[in-house]
């Protein structure tokens, strides 16, 4: 059970990254193909999220005890819950406008869009952590 986060995660962080990074100077360099570019891969991501997310409680209650990191573990889980929030509220604003927010909501949607991109990276940074510095979820032969 353990395995289907990271190979579920793996496609979260792509799109929402690559997608955020897009979309964001697509809205500030006012180009409307890159923002819509953008767009798409981030709603691929936060799609993903919600399974990434649900797997990765799944996964931590199918993986045997391991040597410390809990407290790594349960901060790595908020800042999960944390990214789904962040992500599926900027979807929600983005779908009451039909995909297109008004030009005076652009740049804070852009601004929100990078810092989820940020967060993104903290996040999957603790989750590789996890699995180097500690090893949970990897099985030593």
């Amino acid at each position: 059970m353990h395995l289907i986060h990271p190979a579920l995660v793996h496609f979260s962080v792509a799109f929402l990254v690559a997608g955020g990074l897009l979309e964001a100077a697509g809205i500030l360099s006012r180009r409307e193909t890159r923002e819509r570019a953008g767009a798409v891969l981030v709603l691929a991501g936060t799609l993903f999220l919600a399974p990434t997310v649900a797997a990765g409680f799944l996964a931590q209650n199918s993986v045997a005890g391991f040597n410390g990191g809990t407290a790594d573990v349960h901060l790595h889980e908020r800042f999960g819950l944390v990214l789904l929030g962040l992500f599926a509220a900027l979807a929600l604003w983005k779908g009451w406008y039909q995909g297109r927010l008004p030009a005076d909501q652009k740049v804070l949607y852009a601004v929100l869009v990078l810092a989820g991109v940020g967060l993104t990276l903290v996040t999957a940074w603790m989750g590789g952590h996890l699995v180097y510095g500690y090893g949970i979820g990897v099985t030593f032969g």
